[in-house]
C-alpha cells in the first residue's frame, strides 16, 4: 500500500513522497547499478532487477501497490512541473524479536535509491523523519533497521534521524555483518532501554552498544517529531480512516 503524500526539502532540492504510478517507472535505469546493490540482500537485488526489467508489470511493483502489511512511498525530485522518481522508502510489519508485551507492534524500515549519484545528498536524512513520524502515528511501537557495517552513509543517516544503535549482529547467511538499529515511539518512554537490551539478547549480539544516554537522545528526537511534523500526524489520521482497515499485521491506530 502507498502512504499519503508529503512535501519535503533538502538544502538543494524539493522532494515529494507519494504513491508510484506506472508512468513514473518509465525513466528507471535498465539494470541496477552495483554501487547501489552491493549492500542489498540477494532477494532484494533480484526483485529490484525485475522492477527495472518489467516496470509496472513486475512483482516488485505489485508488492508496493497491493501489499497489505507495508506502507510505501516513492521519493520524487520536484523540479519545475516535473516529478522524477529517485527511489523509495517504507515500512513493513515484522514479528516481535523479543519478549515484548501483548499488543506491541514492530516494523522494519527501509530505503533504496536507484542511482548512485543520488546518495550523499541528504535524501535519507530528510525523508526518514516523515517515515518514522507516520509509523508512530499509526501505532507502531518500534522501528527496526539493519545496515551492513561498511555502509557508512546509511549508518550516519539513521543515527542522524534519531535511530538507536543496539549492536552488531552475527554474520548472516550472505556473509554480511550488520549494525542493528531501533527507534521507539514517544509513548514507549523508559521501556525503550529495556526493550533494546532484550532485542540485543534475542539477536545474540555479543557486544551490545546500548548506552542509557543514547536512549534518552533517541527518545528526545522521536518526541520532537510530533511537533516538527504536525502535517504527518494529520495525514496519518486521515489515511487510517480511508485505508487503515486494509492493513494486515500493522496496527490500525494506537490503542494504549
Amino acid at each position: 500500500m502507498f502512504g499519503p503524500r508529503f512535501n519535503a526539502k533538502t538544502e538543494t532540492r524539493s522532494l515529494v513522497l507519494r504513491s508510484v504510478e506506472p508512468q513514473d517507472l518509465q525513466n528507471l535505469p535498465t539494470q541496477p547499478d552495483p554501487a547501489i546493490t552491493q549492500y542489498l540482500s540477494e532477494k532484494t537485488k533480484s526483485s529490484l532487477a525485475g522492477l527495472y526489467a518489467h516496470r509496472e508489470r513486475s512483482d516488485h511493483y505489485t508488492w508496493w501497490r497491493t501489499g497489505r502489511d507495508r506502507v510505501i512511498w516513492g521519493i520524487f525530485d520536484r523540479a519545475s512541473n516535473t516529478e522524477t522518481l529517485l527511489g523509495y522508502t517504507g515500512i513493513i510489519a515484522a514479528a516481535n524479536d523479543s519478549s515484548s508485551s501483548e499488543g506491541w507492534h514492530e516494523a522494519e524500515s527501509f530505503m533504496v535509491l536507484f542511482e548512485p549519484e543520488h546518495r550523499g545528498k541528504g535524501l535519507a536524512r530528510t525523508t526518514h523523519p516523515y517515515r518514522s513520524s507516520f509509523a508512530f502515528a499509526i501505532g507502531v511501537d518500534c522501528l527496526r533497521s539493519s545496515v551492513v557495517i561498511e555502509n557508512e552513509r546509511s549508518i550516519n543517516a539513521l543515527r542522524g534521524a534519531g535511530y538507536l544503535l543496539i549492536g552488531q549482529a552475527r554474520q548472516d547467511e550472505e556473509g554480511f555483518r550488520r549494525y542493528q538499529f531501533r527507534q521507539y515511539a514517544p509513548e514507549v518512554g523508559e521501556y525503550a532501554l529495556t526493550h533494546a537490551i532484550a532485542s540485543a539478547k534475542h539477536l545474540q549480539i555479543q557486544s551490545p552498544m546500548i548506552d542509557h544516554n543514547d536512549v534518552l537522545v533517541s527518545q528526545g528526537y522521536t518526541r520532537a517529531l510530533g511537533v516538527a511534523f504536525p502535517e504527518v500526524q494529520e495525514a496519518a489520521t486521515q489515511w487510517l480512516q480511508e485505508a487503515g482497515n486494509q492493513l494486515v499485521y500493522l496496527p490500525n491506530g494506537r490503542t494504549t
